[in-house]
């Protein structure tokens, strides 16, 4: 929520102004002008959700432990497992590498969809 309200702070309300000088409705305001400009807010909001998400570790050691039968096993738990339940520290340091690299190609199709665009439209 701070990332996108430092977004709507920085639109300039002279865009606003001159929106509602030129008649457009509220809804015609939303579309044409706040979206476009938080779209970078927005994709680093979600980056950086996406990413914890991978990490979600906690909930599911506290409630579950991965059970039944690791219906509820996320990657973080399974690597928690490998590592120090069945002591295969090479195979949970390889899924830790595995998964790492994943973040990672996944951060940088995000940058290059999102961050590129809204250099080339400013």
């Amino acid at each position: 929520m701070i990332i996108l309200l430092a977004g709507l702070s920085s639109i300039p309300q002279s865009f606003y102004e001159l929106a509602r000088l030129d008649g457009l409705s509220n809804w015609k305001i939303f579309w044409r002008i706040t979206l476009p400009k938080l779209k970078a807010p927005l994709a680093l909001a979600l980056l950086i959700r996406l990413m914890d998400l991978f990490k979600f570790f906690d909930g599911v050691f506290a409630m579950t432990q991965g059970g039944p039968q690791s219906a509820t096993e996320t990657a973080s738990y399974f690597i928690f497992r490998m590592g120090f339940r069945t002591y295969n520290i090479g195979w949970s340091a390889a899924a830790s590498i595995i998964i790492w690299a994943i973040i990672f190609v996944i951060a940088i199709l995000f940058i290059r969809q999102f961050f590129s665009q809204e250099k080339a439209t400013a």
